[in-house]
């Protein structure tokens, strides 16, 4: 009896507290065959993420969740990344209440649209990210074949939002 009631508590407490009550990353492939693990959530410490997130406090943008995604291209041409997008059970991908959790890259410009004073050096931070991290684009990377990339995702959440799929992109469902 103890048993039951501490697993029916277990589960109550990992579903009210966001997300879909479970641990580990999420796998899958694209349809070129690009092998693809999620984490969701990384800490803004991670040493990937750090760099954008010290960005985003200074234009002081409101708090994101970081998602780190391996890709890993075993094909024979080269693959993108995709942004992740987060369902209900119902899995549509393309729904109302889906959520898209997009290439971080794609979130310096909208933080730097909330700075209320410009500073030298807050003008010269995107570019560096750009550059660097991000090697020029918003889009997410290019994954040679053969290769492998580390790419960062993120969400503007004061929380983590309820889901239960997981997708890469829209048809690429991934999996625990």
């Amino acid at each position: 009896m103890f048993l039951v009631a501490a697993v029916v508590i277990s589960l109550a407490l990992a579903n009210a507290c966001g997300g879909d009550g479970g641990d580990g990353p999420w796998k899958g492939k694209t349809e070129s065959g690009t092998d693809l693990t999620v984490e969701l959530w990384v800490p803004a410490t991670d040493a990937g993420v750090a760099p954008f997130e010290a960005f985003r406090k200074a234009t002081g943008a409101p708090e994101v969740l970081y998602g780190k995604v391996t890709a890993k291209n075993s094909g024979s041409a080269p693959d993108n990344g995709r942004f992740i997008t987060l369902t209900g059970k119902d899995g549509d991908a393309l729904g109302d209440n889906a959520t898209e959790v997009n290439f971080v890259c794609g979130q310096i410009s909208r933080w730097l649209a909330v700075v209320l004073t410009q500073s030298v050096e807050l003008n010269i931070q995107p570019a560096t990210l750009q550059q660097g991290a991000c090697k020029g684009t918003t889009l997410g990377p290019t994954i040679a074949a053969g290769e492998s990339a580390v790419y960062y995702v993120a969400l503007e959440a004061d929380g983590e939002p309820e889901f239960e799929r997981v997708f890469a992109g829209v048809p690429n469902e991934l999996k625990r």
